[in-house]
């Protein structure tokens, strides 16, 4: 019986051809693989997302997503069978919608406080191709930022525009409530309040006043002369005077009857008082009202405001084609192939041989069907032995 040490010195002698023929089969396929496999090149473009130049509030209406969420949305758009295939018909590339698909990488770099860039990365065996794809990629990308911009800003301002109208409508209706209240209740108003209150006092002022003698009429300064000329020459007993006399007494109480036919002031003061009595209940309703249309006047002059910002947007969208998306690096003609990697396959081929010749080595061992170690007998017999005599050899010496 040998032992352990010397059965696995023994095993990778005796397997060392098994090894070595397998590990220069891998080595083989491997250069084979190098020398077949065609090179393969990036052409890289790198797009910047700029600071908008519009106010704050105009930058609002405009921009609902972030530039990350924007950016997606452009690739989600060119990234179709249609958009690929047209692009391959106008750049006259030749290779399908699909191959470019899946030879194209877009590649969106943000974070807090710093500049969101976008990189197009074409790879392909011709060079030439994938710089004119990945150049041709940036530029669908810029004019597919426009379209999307410009249609946002345009969304926004009809959106806005629809706004006004509705509050300029809620403003109308308020403002009839109020004119119609005010029509209902004129003269009950908390504006007619001081005028009401200084009617009451006239009122009551002519109803505690003292009545004077009213002055003589022409009539009556007539009567007083002919009756002075007549009692000059006859006495106050005399027919004529007498006549005269009862004429002015006539006249008098005629005068008299006509003072009393004026307007009851009783009947103004509780048509005052009832005025007056009506006006604080009036004035927290005219309150209300005026609230709700100061709220709807406020509410429509914001609605002013930002369709003003949203027509802002988009006449520098439609004046800029809605740029905020620049190339600040064309794809440029790649000078050496970024594929395959010949040091990392050649190492990786290298390492595969020793594995597959250790594993062709431990497998041929393990069929071997003669028994070298004690081990051998527990595992094939299921005995165990007693000793076991080492496998020594002598040398020979000569006389």
């Amino acid at each position: 019986m040998t032992s352990d040490l010397a059965y696995l010195r023994w095993a990778i002698l005796r397997q060392l051809p098994i090894g070595l023929a397998t590990a220069t089969l891998v080595l083989a396929l491997t250069v084979a693989a190098l020398t077949v496999l065609p090179a393969r090149y990036t052409a890289t473009a790198r797009l910047l997302v700029e600071a908008s130049s519009v106010s704050a509030n105009a930058r609002a209406v405009a921009d609902t997503q972030t530039d990350a969420a924007h950016l997606q949305n452009i690739e989600n758009r060119l990234m179709t069978q249609s958009r690929l295939a047209r692009l391959t018909r106008d750049l006259s590339l030749t290779i399908s919608a699909e191959e470019l698909r899946e030879a194209a990488l877009f590649e969106v770099i943000s974070g807090r406080g710093k500049a969101t860039t976008l990189t197009i990365s074409v790879t392909n065996a011709d060079a030439d191709l994938a710089t004119t794809a990945a150049n041709g990629l940036a530029d669908e990308v810029l004019k597919e930022n426009r379209v999307i911009r410009t249609e946002r800003a345009e969304d926004a301002l009809g959106f806005f525009r629809q706004e006004v109208t509705n509050r300029k409508l809620r403003l109308d209706v308020q403002f009839e409530k109020l004119l119609a209240f005010k029509d209902t209740h004129a003269g009950s108003l908390p504006e007619d309040a001081a005028r009401h209150i200084d009617r009451r006092k006239d009122l009551l002022a002519q109803q505690t006043a003292v009545p004077t003698r009213p002055a003589m009429t022409p009539d009556q300064r007539r009567l007083m002369s002919e009756i002075s000329a007549a009692r000059s020459v006859y006495s106050d007993q005399h027919p004529k005077v007498k006549l005269l006399v009862a004429r002015l007494g006539s006249v008098a109480t005629g005068q008299a009857s006509r003072t009393a036919e004026n307007p009851l002031i009783a009947d103004a003061l509780s048509r005052v008082d009832a005025q007056l009595a009506a006006i604080p209940s009036n004035g927290l309703a005219l309150k209300a009202l005026t609230r709700d249309h100061d709220l709807a006047e406020n509410q429509y002059k914001q609605a002013v405001s930002r369709l003003e910002a949203a027509a802002i947007e988009e006449r520098i969208a439609l004046r800029t084609n809605g740029d905020r998306l620049s190339i600040v690096e064309r794809a440029a003609l790649p000078d050496s192939p970024a594929g395959p990697r010949q040091k990392v396959l050649l190492a990786g081929g290298i390492g595969l041989a020793f594995l597959l010749a250790i594993a062709a080595a431990v497998l041929r061992a393990r069929g071997d069907p003669h028994l070298r170690r004690s081990r051998d007998l527990e595992v094939g017999l299921g005995l165990r032995p007693y000793a076991v005599i080492p496998n020594m050899q002598t040398t020979s010496t000569g006389n």
